[in-house]
């Protein structure tokens, strides 16, 4: 998974891309914003954060799920997402990058 970070006049841009073992891309997405990456060390997905939101997705970039009104998210040593709204309450919910087979 990379992500490259930059600004178009006085706008954020944002480019994830996820990459196969052989070095082809799987999955590319710009954004005209900020748009933050969480890996799973030990499953096969990823979390994109835009701006007020969180989607997990598989490594071919498949939504998997997403959730609004979150502030942060990330991976615990489990698998299972914490994530943080934006009041600033935690909560855990179930990943299902370890669970999708597509």
């Amino acid at each position: 998974m990379v992500a490259q970070y930059g600004l178009r006049g006085s706008t954020y841009h944002s480019v994830l891309v996820t990459v196969g073992t052989s070095g082809n891309v799987l999955w590319h997405q710009e954004y005209d914003r900020e748009v933050r990456i969480r890996a799973d060390l030990g499953g096969t997905g990823f979390l994109a954060l835009p701006p007020g939101k969180m989607e997990e997705r598989s490594t071919r970039g498949d939504l998997l799920q997403s959730v609004d009104d979150v502030a942060d998210a990330r991976y615990d040593e489990s698998g299972a997402i914490v994530l943080v709204t934006g009041l600033g309450e935690v909560r855990w919910m179930p990943s299902r990058s370890r669970t999708h087979t597509g």
